[in-house]
Parts: C-alpha cells; sequence; structure tokens
C-alpha cells in the first residue's frame, strides 16, 4: 500500500489510499508546501508529483500535480461526490484564481480539485491525437497512474456518487473528453473550448466519438474569442462563427420564431443543458474575448481576477458561475443516457 495523498487542515496528515495495484516506488509522492493554508471548515489537497501526463506518445511525460480542497469530514469514512477543473493553457492548476473557486464548491459537498497537465505557453495539444492522449492519461478509470483514478481512490472521495468535470480553453476540450475514459463522468460545463491552432480542429476531435451526452454537457463562449474565431475576422463574423460552433457542439440551434434571429442563450428549458455566447456589452469590461471570465479579458491571465458579473448570481445572465455550476450539479449518476 503507498501514501498517495497528504493534506493539511490545521495539523499534517496523511491519508493512505488502497491501490488495486502496487504502483512502482520510482513514483513516490512529493509532500505537500509547508506554507499551504486552508480554511478551517476545508481540507487542502495539495500534491506536487501526483500522476505524469502525455509525452512521445505515452503517459510516462512529466509528473503533474493536483490541489484543492474536500470538506471536512463530520464523521469517520464520510466521503464526497468529485469536482475535476482543467486549466486553459498557459496557467498553472494551482493558480489563486481557481483556488479560490475550488474553496467554495468544496464548502459546497464536493472534493473539488485543479489537475495539471502539460498546459505551458507552448504545451498546446498540437493534434486530436494528442488532446485525447492527454485526456486519457488524466482520465483513464483503468490505470492506477491517472489523475482519476488516484482521486476517485481517496479516503474522501467517491466517485460513485458524481463525477463532474469543467475546465477552460484547452481544459475545457479535456473536460467534455473525459467521459471517453472514465464512465463515472456525469456532466461537464466548457468555458471556451474548441481550439484551432495548427490547423487542427478540435471541434470535430472533440465531437467525433465523443461519448459525453449532450444533455450532460454546458458550454460558454464569448462572442469575440481571438482563439476560437481566430480564423473570422472580428465583429459580426467572428460572432456568426463563434454562435454556429457552439450549436454544433452542443446539439442545439435557438433562433427567434419572429425575427429568426440566433439567441445568444441557447439552453433547453427543461433540462438546462445548450450554449451561451457571451456578447461584449452583458460584461464589465466590455470585452467578450477567450478568456471572458476573467477581467481585463486574456491580457489579465497571469494577474487578473474573476469578472463579478461572472460570479454574480443575476438571472439576466444565464451564462453566470453560479447558474452552471448549480447546473452541473444537478446533474446526478445514471440521469443522463
Amino acid at each position: 500500500m503507498q501514501k498517495h495523498w497528504i493534506m493539511l487542515a490545521g495539523a499534517l496528515m496523511v491519508a493512505p489510499l488502497a491501490c488495486k495495484k502496487k504502483q512502482p516506488e520510482s513514483q513516490s509522492k512529493e509532500a505537500v508546501a509547508s506554507g499551504d493554508k486552508a480554511p478551517s471548515d476545508v481540507v487542502l489537497i495539495h500534491e506536487k508529483k501526483y500522476y505524469q501526463g502525455d509525452k512521445r506518445g505515452d503517459c510516462k511525460g512529466p509528473w503533474h500535480g493536483v490541489m484543492g480542497y474536500h470538506p471536512k469530514p463530520k464523521k469517520a469514512g464520510e466521503k464526497f461526490p468529485v469536482y475535476l477543473f482543467f486549466n486553459g493553457t498557459a496557467t498553472r492548476y494551482n493558480n489563486k484564481i481557481a483556488l479560490q473557486e475550488l474553496e467554495k464548491i468544496a464548502q459546497k459537498g464536493y472534493l473539488a480539485v485543479s489537475v495539471g497537465f502539460n498546459s505551458g505557453p507552448l504545451n498546446f495539444a498540437s493534434s486530436c491525437e494528442k488532446l485525447l492522449l492527454r485526456t486519457q492519461c488524466a482520465m483513464d478509470e483503468k490505470s492506477y497512474a491517472s489523475a482519476a483514478y488516484k482521486i476517485c481512490h481517496h479516503p474522501a472521495a467517491d466517485c460513485s456518487l458524481g463525477l463532474y468535470t469543467h475546465g477552460i480553453s484547452q481544459g475545457a476540450n479535456i473536460a467534455i473528453l473525459a467521459k471517453n475514459f472514465h464512465s463515472q463522468v456525469v456532466a461537464a460545463l466548457a468555458d471556451s473550448p474548441g481550439d484551432r491552432v495548427n490547423r487542427s480542429n478540435f471541434e470535430a476531435c472533440i465531437n467525433k466519438g465523443r461519448k459525453l451526452p449532450q444533455t450532460a454537457l454546458r458550454i460558454t463562449m464569448g462572442e469575440q474569442d481571438e482563439i476560437v474565431g481566430r480564423s473570422a475576422k472580428a465583429g459580426a463574423e467572428r460572432y456568426e462563427f463563434m454562435w454556429e460552433m457552439g450549436a454544433r457542439m452542443s446539439g442545439r440551434r435557438c433562433v427567434d420564431e419572429k425575427t429568426k434571429a440566433k439567441l445568444t442563450s441557447c439552453y433547453d428549458k427543461t433540462r438546462g443543458h445548450g450554449f451561451s455566447i457571451i456578447k461584449n456589452e452583458e460584461l464589465g469590461d466590455g470585452l467578450a474575448d477567450h478568456c471572458w471570465m476573467l477581467e481585463g479579458g486574456c491580457k489579465a491571465i497571469f494577474n487578473g481576477k474573476m469578472a463579478d458579473r461572472y460570479l454574480k448570481d443575476d438571472p439576466s445572465r444565464p451564462w453566470s458561475q453560479q447558474k452552471a455550476i448549480r447546473w452541473l450539479f444537478q446533474q446526478k449518476p445514471g440521469a443522463n443516457p
């Protein structure tokens, strides 16, 4: 038996993880940084060397970490459903913005962690095969070396209660494809998915053979996404491009019956799945770009903060984080065919 998880909650604790297959000693884990702290009602999870990601066609590449929280158990052996977050290219899994949101989700009763992967500025997935491999390395339920396998065997986790994925940009693509490699994934939130780089069409990659049903997916994109929509001119042409992409990925097309205008909010009224295209004027900074969820957009990716209008639960903004997270956790195991 190996000791895989190291947690802090006021005092240092080491929790054993029972694996079906013993892990090689060469993959022993690194201790949590001594300066990490957690609020009194949650337990901090931080493992810098947790699983190995893709490199040269396999999952024996560089080590990647996980960081997040789970509720402080009220009774011995208490377990929680799991929420996995995947950051975007050029950002770190343990960035301050993500951790603040993970803490809130843990306080709702979930084991919530951010899963690191090869997300450096030059490490975007350059092909469909690379994207699928990157997802498999993180999510393979049959491999004791994957992040998802280990997280689902954490003493405080029970993925049968629900395994939820959420990602931004490249991380959104991984969140959508996660169910291809882990059957317990219930539903996904995808912010700014479908990137096109180096002539690779990730939208087609994501849609082809995707195991996550459309009823279990909620997509949000900015109307002037300069990454996903780079092939379209800024303005009306780019908005049209983004809308059509959202429609294809979600399987929904919403138009005004009288004017035939394409609706920016396209969610199923009963089940809540679908997509939103955020308009510039809906954001405080007037910039609905690839990083619409940040004040200042992608220019603030390293030192920004979450946009207030994204965080606030406002009935006029169906794409708000509160609504998206609420919908995600309303999806229950076995509910989506």
